[in-house]
């Protein structure tokens, strides 16, 4: 099957940002497109069946790069629910190769994510993986200890680091990371309306990773993209019934449904950036808000 299309944008020539996010998408090409063989076939493990509008930056992103370099995304795998090792085999062939989705879960901060990160690496030791940009964290030393022999144990893995801290600690583990910008750099820049307010959106996560500290100002309204309000209602449904479908076996079902997913995704990118877009600056401890900012030409 041939790459989703996301809707195509032309880098923005009012976006301030425009030379930085240039270089970025530069660095990005440089360190990724050597770890891939011209045209070959790719299966992505990690789609994100889940709100954060971070994960689905991340993912369409990908789908936007893979596009512009000519990759066909053959096959496409959320989590252990839906990720067959002899499907995915079939799928790619013999000369494709495997991305592991980037983001900032390689790690024990989400545990469950790791574990299906060592699973599909221990069942596909015979084929090429790149694990995409990705932060990495471990509190718990044996966790540590166990993802480093997962990760060192397969022979043809390319692990990649989004930032300087994460790929010293890729190497504490034993690995030579290279290092890569976040796959959200490969989007195109998207044209900004004209702001709403004067003021300033406070976007702040309400999950573990929250940088909070202590209860906020009460009269401030904060709000987050991980949730369902971050999408009108309608659209919100029609995510929620595409993600609990999950994705088809193979073949033209899996590549019918991952074109309508790409549809779902790109409304959940673009509700994230309305809400960005409420006030003339955005306050965030979101990492992906920053980058949509960026897209965005908004102040953060």
């Amino acid at each position: 099957m041939s790459s989703p299309q996301p809707a195509p944008a032309e880098p923005s020539a009012g976006n301030p940002d425009a030379r930085l996010l240039a270089r970025l998408r530069a660095d990005l090409d440089a360190a990724l497109a050597p770890r891939l063989a011209p045209g070959s076939p790719v299966a992505l493990v990690g789609i994100p069946l889940w709100t954060n509008v971070g994960d689905h930056a991340i993912f369409l992103g990908t789908v936007r790069w893979l596009e512009r370099h000519g990759h066909s995304l053959v096959h496409a795998v959320s989590d252990e629910a839906d990720y067959s090792a002899k499907a995915l085999r079939r799928s790619l062939g013999e000369g494709g190769t495997i991305l592991l989705a980037g983001g900032g879960t390689l790690g024990d901060t989400w545990p469950r994510r790791q574990r299906f990160r060592e699973r599909v690496l221990a069942d596909n030791l015979e084929l090429a993986v790149v694990q995409l940009p990705q932060s990495v964290h471990f509190d718990d030393p044996a966790a540590a200890t166990r993802a480093a022999e997962a990760l060192r144990a397969h022979p043809r893995l390319t692990v990649m680091a989004r930032d300087a801290d994460s790929a010293e600690r890729a190497r504490r583990l034993g690995l030579d990371p290279v290092m890569a910008p976040d796959m959200a750099f490969a989007l195109d820049a998207i044209p900004r309306r004209t702001a709403s307010g004067a003021g300033v959106v406070l976007l702040i996560r309400s999950d573990r990773e929250s940088a909070l500290t202590e209860a906020p100002d009460p009269s401030l309204e904060i709000v987050d993209w991980a949730g369902p309000e971050a999408l009108p209602r309608r659209a919100a449904a029609q995510g929620a019934h595409a993600v609990s479908r999950r994705l088809p076996g193979s073949g033209r079902a899996r590549a019918v449904a991952l074109r309508r997913y790409v549809v779902h995704s790109r409304r959940r990118m673009g509700a994230g950036a309305a809400m960005l877009e409420r006030g003339a600056a955005a306050v965030s401890d979101r990492f992906h808000a920053h980058i949509v900012c960026l897209l965005l030409g908004c102040p953060t």
